[in-house]
């Protein structure tokens, strides 16, 4: 048997509700020599069942006797894959047809690239559109290393990856990690190779109120923490600047997790001083325009949040935003102004900085 190009790996774990549509999406790929790993992790709604049914010869059904997590479930069908090329796929997310023919035209293009992902659009349960509150995946190498200091710069059901790098030499997921494990991994390949994100939406994701980024219990957050860390202390190359401004970054990716600092004002001196740190190594960083968007919007985001808390220089913070990209002002300034005034006409207290993780 020709092993495929691509293998697809999908794990569910009583997903039934839209997991249809994510087979679906994948089955409808321009680029058709691909199997598709669905790894059901102990499902008890049929999920499994319902992935069975299609009949189609590039589908594996892998299913797990218990429940074993996605960590372990990826990490089992990483090592069963048989494709050169590994793709992820959410059980609630959709591939767009084109997203394999571009990945793939790109990764043959430039063979020294091992990670690449892709920009996604957002929609609710009910398929309708959400608004994107964050910033775009950086493209660049650059980009995606100032990132890799914040947050996770590639979208988890985006990427395609090279298996003979990230299974044969890296071991795949790191199996203590029951969430974030993609961060965690991509932040490794990102330490000795080449990664990217193209610049195209490929992929659509679904928000729910379940997701797992609610869900995070504080060991969770400890070992996110530690990879950031990590991070830092690989691209600043100074042990003093590794953890300013970190617990702030964190409250504003994780707003269901966090209240923001109770004072805004050290963020913008933290965003400097990393800023100033980075620059020094990597020169061509002043003038990167992925950099300055994502210094920018991550700044007017968590003032906005510290606005409706009531978080002290709210207005530092969003200032310092407006300075390093002036066309903030009109995206994020009626939302700015809008939260502050809320705050002050409801008269509550402003709140003390606290970790909501249980």
């Amino acid at each position: 048997m020709m092993r495929p190009r691509v293998s697809v790996l999908l794990g569910v774990f009583n997903g039934g509700a839209f997991l249809s549509q994510a087979v679906e999406s994948i089955l409808a790929q321009t680029m058709p020599d691909f199997e598709l790993l669905v790894i059901d992790d102990g499902s008890t709604d049929g999920s499994g069942d319902l992935v069975k049914a299609y009949h189609d010869s590039r589908i594996r059904v892998i299913r797990n006797k218990s429940n074993l997590g996605l960590t372990r479930s990826l990490n089992i069908a990483l090592e069963l894959a048989r494709g050169d090329l590994i793709a992820r796929q959410d059980a609630d997310d959709i591939s767009h047809p084109e997203r394999f023919t571009r990945q793939i035209t790109f990764l043959d293009a430039n063979p020294a690239v091992v990670l690449l992902g892709a920009q996604s659009k957002h929609v609710d349960i009910n398929g309708w559109a959400t608004p994107f509150r964050g910033w775009p995946k950086a493209t660049g190498a650059l980009g995606i290393r100032w990132q890799l200091m914040f947050d996770n710069p590639f979208v988890h059901t985006s990427v395609m990856f090279r298996r003979s790098v990230v299974w044969q030499q890296l071991a795949g997921y790191n199996e203590t990690f029951r969430t974030n494990q993609d961060f965690e991994l991509w932040s490794r390949v990102a330490a000795d190779y080449e990664v990217r994100n193209l610049p195209n939406v490929l992929v659509t994701l679904r928000s729910s109120a379940l997701s797992v980024s609610r869900m995070y219990r504080a060991e969770d957050v400890a070992r996110v923490q530690g990879v950031l860390l990590e991070n830092r202390r690989r691209w600043l190359q100074s042990e003093d600047l590794v953890q300013a401004g970190l617990e702030a970054w964190m409250a504003v990716n994780n707003p269901a997790n966090f209240d923001p600092p109770a004072d805004l004002g050290c963020l913008a001196v933290a965003d400097i001083r990393i800023f100033r740190r980075f620059s020094e190594r990597y020169p061509e960083a002043v003038t990167d325009p992925e950099i300055r968007t994502h210094r920018a919007v991550s700044l007017a985001r968590v003032a906005c949040a510290g606005a409706r808390q009531g978080a002290r220089r709210s207005s530092v913070a969003f200032s310092h935003a407006c300075r390093i990209q002036p066309s903030v002002i009109p995206l994020w300034g009626p939302r700015y102004i809008g939260s502050a005034l809320l705050r002050w006409h409801s008269g509550e207290p402003a709140l003390p900085r606290a970790n909501r993780v249980p």
